[in-house]
């Protein structure tokens, strides 16, 4: 008869150092994702501004054409951050005259590729948008842009238009 012999698997329980070391590797890589995810938001925050602010301005340009009157816009900066602002002399209701937004991301901004603290729009009741030109809005190292210089066509792009 053959007898079966049980191999015994000695277990031993780990280390201290083998207890640091794993956790020292966690903390690294959950730091790591840490600031990726951070970046990741910040982008994000960023492009959805500037979709935000090309919405509004098509809505300022509609308004301005149905109005017949001058609407504008206030891109500045406060205490570090940029904001906007909307300008009419028309009383409706349902444009915030009062309240600055935040651009949340937005690190500067550029009126034909000369940076700026503030840029003013104004869109004429013909719909179109002075000062015509370029404004480039910067997250770190990422630029979007909104070319002035034709009339009724507001877009944000990634690189800088080529001129006409």
């Amino acid at each position: 008869m053959c007898k079966r012999t049980k191999s015994k698997l000695r277990t031993r329980p780990f280390t201290l150092l083998e207890i640091c070391l794993s956790l020292a590797i966690l903390a690294l890589i959950s730091g790591f994702l840490g600031v990726k995810i951070k970046e990741s938001i910040d982008r994000q925050q960023f492009l959805s501004n500037v979709s935000e602010v090309a919405c509004e301005l098509k809505q300022m340009q509609g308004l301005a054409l149905s109005y017949r009157s001058d609407f504008g816009m206030k891109i500045f900066e406060e205490k570090g951050q940029f904001f906007y602002k909307l300008v009419t002399d028309e009383p409706l209701d349902f444009i915030k005259r009062d309240k600055p937004f935040p651009l949340k991301g937005v690190t500067s901004i550029s009126l034909n590729r000369k940076h700026a603290k503030e840029i003013s729009l104004q869109i004429l009741p013909t719909g179109k948008i002075e000062p015509e030109g370029v404004v480039g809005l910067q997250h770190d190292e990422e630029e979007r842009f909104f070319d002035f210089r034709s009339l009724l066509h507001i877009k944000a792009v990634q690189e800088y238009p080529k001129g006409k």
